[in-house]
This record gives structure tokens, C-alpha cells and sequence, in this order.
């Protein structure tokens, strides 16, 4: 492809050599970090994509991995899982190393049964995911671990997960490629810990060098509205857990202007469910219901003009009037919307949110309704008995075959019990039980965030 005139391939291009020149030959850094301005993401992301085609430039295998981060507990073995996943579809790939006799992307490869083990040191286990996969797929050249999540929920616990596997220590040819904002610089601390395996890069993307690299496409405009929406979040994100209020509101109030502009009703309807949500730290019931209401109203509106995307937001939406209704102690209500939360999951074929919701109903309908209470754990559990064995690996099934049994055994059901543990003990090991009454209450504690 001809570059000279493509003004896009030529920042891209400008990208690149940065990287060759300043990042490549450093043999010991396990960090590059990207400083971006606000008007650059888009731009990298093309970088990206390009980096993943044969028309890479890089002298590394760079694999991206777009995994929004929720927490730094787990998210290693997320990611695993999910490379796993998306592994198994390259045929080719699987083949080629197939016949140069490594198979772990079989069903009974060594990282997907130790995956399963819920002790295992999932930072530990990634760390050795990541030096045999660049030993088998990358032809002796380095791996560029590129990570550029959806959405980061928690900036400090992002940055403790990398501090966490930076300990443990990358693989010799393994490398991290991670981005911050240039006006932020969330990751200073991080890199000023280990200056001797970390780089940060800079480029400039506009017309005069000088810049800063503002201006990238369109100089005199603002910059692009996911951008200014994604600062939004973060910014609120920080408040939060500085546990500042003022400061969650006045940018969740710029999160709708910013998302008002677009004239957007699936944007809108997001900014207004992401800030009602970060408010439930300081429990604004008040303000998080009006909030939702209003997401809730612009996502049918999205839904009704033809936005099949605005499902997930009244999914979504539904299962946060549910939590607001149990902040306020109106268990009956609460219960009443999260069931109502997972018929709307199924209706929308989103089974497994549809488990979440209708576990919480069934524990909230425990002491008042325990007729309720049990069919709707009996309606969960023939749901997810149907469902394939890796659609239930991120879900709440253990906690409801759990609690149903317990219903089973009190009902003297011998024969349900034991189907429960048959199906359990395939799906979990024969130690479920005992796994899910460890972990049932952490589950019921986990935030729940919007994925932009």
C-alpha cells in the first residue's frame, strides 16, 4: 500500500518507528507505556489492529487483549481464559503447533485444567501461560503482550495487578505494551518503581511537532466524545475511591453533557446508568433512581429505533433499580425487579446474566417467601443445567446448584440432590460444594461496572 498521501497510515507509520527505535532494542524492559492525548486513542487502536495483520511492522509478535478489567483479583485467569478461547478458533495456528508436537489447546491442556484449580496463583500460572505460548508461537521472536482494556474500573487496582505480575517477573522474551493518558500519567508511580524494566514513548500525531499532539484530525475541533466520556469515568472512578463525592458529581454531570452532544439515546442512556452507578458507593438513592429511570427510559428509545445494543442496558439497568430497592430495604421490591431483571436476560439470550439475577431474587426471597425462594433457585438451576460447560465458567452457577440443594435436601428430595452433585461434581470437581460455600458471599460483595 502506497503511504505517501494516506495521512492516517503516515501517523501510524510515525508509531511504529518510535517503537523500533526506542523500545525494540531494549533488551531488559518488560513495561512500554504509551503516553496518549486525548485526541490519540482511535488512532493507536488502528495501530493495533494493523500490528495483529500480516502488514505488522514490529519486530515482535504483538497480541492485543481488549478484556475490560473489573479487579485485580482473578483478572489473570480472565485472561487466560479468554486467549484460550480465541486460541482454539485459529485453526491454523492450533494445527501448525499441533504438528511441531505442542498441544496444550486441547480440552485437556495443562492451563485449562490448572484454571480450574481455585487455588492456584493465577498471576503465577499467566506468567508461565505467557513464556510457553511465546516459546511455541513466536518463532523466537519476542511477545508483546499489548493491553488495552474496554474499560478499567479501578485505576489503582489496575495498576497493582501489573505491579503484582511485574513481581513475579515476565519471561525473558515476554513484554507488556500498556496506555496512559498524557495529561494524567496514571502509571508514574509504577514506572518509577522499576525504572530498569520500564519505558515510556511518546509521539506526536499532529501537524506541527511542537504540539503536544493536540489537534490530531481535526485541530480546531474537540476532542472525540468517547475520549472526553472515557476521562469522565475514570475521573469519577479516582473519586470514588478517594471517596469524594463533589467530585464523582461534577464529572458525572460532564459524562451527560458529553454523551448529550452525540445525540446518542445508547450513549446518553450509558453515561446516565455508568454515573447513577458509581454513586452507589455513597448510596444517593435518591439521585441513582432518577439516574437509572432515565437510562432505562433512553435505552427503549434506543430499542425501539432499532439499537439492538440498548438490550444490555435495560438488562443492566434493571439489575441497578434492583440494588438501589435493597439499599433503601425494600427487599420485596428488590427481589420482585432482579426476577424481572432475568426473564428480560432471557428474553434478550443473555441466559447467564439471567442466573445472576434470579439467584439474588431467590436470596432475597429466602425469609419472607421460601415457595419463591425455591422455585425461582429451581427455574436457575434448570437454566444453567442447559447451558454449555465454558458459558457457566464466569457465572453464579455453583452458588445456586449450592443453595438448591440446600432446599432439596430440607424437602428430604433425595433423588434432585443427587443430581445436583452429578452435575456439579462434572462441572466444578467433587469438592463444589465446599468451593461455593467459601466464595458464595465474596460473589454477592463484587461491584458490577458498565463495559464502554
Amino acid at each position: 500500500m502506497n503511504n505517501e498521501h494516506n495521512p492516517i497510515a503516515l501517523k501510524i507509520n510515525k508509531i511504529q518507528n518510535k517503537w523500533i527505535a526506542e523500545a525494540s532494542p531494549l533488551k531488559e524492559c518488560k513495561l512500554v507505556r504509551w503516553l496518549l492525548k486525548d485526541d490519540q486513542p482511535r488512532l493507536f487502536e488502528g495501530f493495533l489492529r494493523l500490528e495483529a495483520s500480516a502488514s505488522g511492522a514490529l519486530p515482535e509478535v504483538v497480541v492485543t487483549m481488549l478484556m475490560p478489567f473489573e479487579g485485580a483479583c482473578g483478572h489473570s485467569k480472565k485472561v487466560m481464559k479468554d486467549w484460550l478461547k480465541e486460541l482454539g478458533k485459529d485453526e491454523n495456528l492450533v494445527q501448525s503447533l499441533e504438528n511441531s508436537g505442542y498441544s496444550y489447546f486441547g480440552s485437556l491442556s495443562k492451563f485449562e485444567v490448572l484454571l480450574e484449580d481455585k487455588d492456584v496463583d493465577g498471576d503465577r500460572l499467566f506468567v508461565d501461560f505467557l513464556s510457553d505460548f511465546q516459546g511455541a508461537a513466536c518463532n523466537g521472536l519476542k511477545l508483546a503482550l499489548a493491553l488495552y482494556p474496554q474499560l478499567v474500573s479501578d485505576v489503582k487496582d489496575y495498576t497493582q495487578w501489573l505491579d503484582n505480575l511485574l513481581k513475579v517477573g515476565l519471561p525473558e522474551d515476554v513484554l507488556f505494551m500498556v496506555f496512559d493518558f498524557a495529561d494524567e500519567r496514571y502509571f508514574d508511580k509504577l514506572v518509577h518503581k522499576y525504572p530498569e524494566q520500564t519505558k515510556t514513548l511518546y509521539v506526536s500525531t499532529g501537524g506541527d511537532e511542537d504540539n503536544g499532539g493536540a489537534g490530531m484530525d481535526t485541530p480546531s475541533g474537540p476532542a472525540d466524545p468517547e475520549v472526553r466520556f472515557r476521562e469522565c469515568v475514570l475521573k469519577m472512578s479516582d473519586a470514588v475511591n478517594d471517596n469524594n463525592l463533589s467530585v464523582v458529581k461534577q464529572w458525572g454531570q460532564k459524562g451527560l453533557e458529553v454523551a448529550q452532544s452525540t445525540g446518542s439515546a445508547y450513549f446518553l442512556s450509558v453515561a446516565s446508568l455508568t454515573y447513577g452507578a458509581m454513586l452507589f458507593n455513597f448510596k444517593e438513592t435518591g439521585e441513582i433512581k432518577t439516574l437509572i429511570e432515565r437510562g432505562l427510559v433512553l435505552a427503549r428509545k434506543g430499542l425501539d429505533a432499532g439499537d439492538n445494543a440498548c438490550q444490555q442496558l435495560l438488562v443492566t439497568g434493571q439489575g441497578y433499580m434492583a440494588a438501589c430497592c435493597q439499599i433503601e430495604g425494600k427487599k420485596s421490591m428488590a427481589a420482585a425487579i432482579f426476577e424481572e431483571q432475568g426473564d428480560l436476560a432471557v428474553q434478550y439470550g443473555m441466559p447467564v446474566q439471567a442466573l445472576t439475577a434470579w439467584w439474588q431474587a431467590a436470596d432475597l426471597y429466602k425469609e419472607k417467601d421460601k415457595e419463591k425462594h425455591a422455585l425461582l433457585l429451581e427455574k436457575a438451576y434448570r437454566t444453567g443445567a442447559a447451558l454449555k460447560p465454558e458459558e457457566l465458567e464466569a457465572s453464579c452457577m455453583a452458588y445456586i446448584a449450592f443453595d438448591y440443594h440446600e432446599v432439596c435436601r430440607k424437602k428430604k428430595d433425595r433423588a434432585t440432590c443427587a443430581e445436583i452433585d452429578t452435575f456439579m461434581a462434572g462441572l466444578n470437581g467433587p469438592e463444589w460444594m465446599g468451593s461455593a460455600e467459601r466464595h458464595k458471599k465474596e460473589s454477592k460483595r463484587k461491584k458490577r461496572f458498565i463495559v464502554i
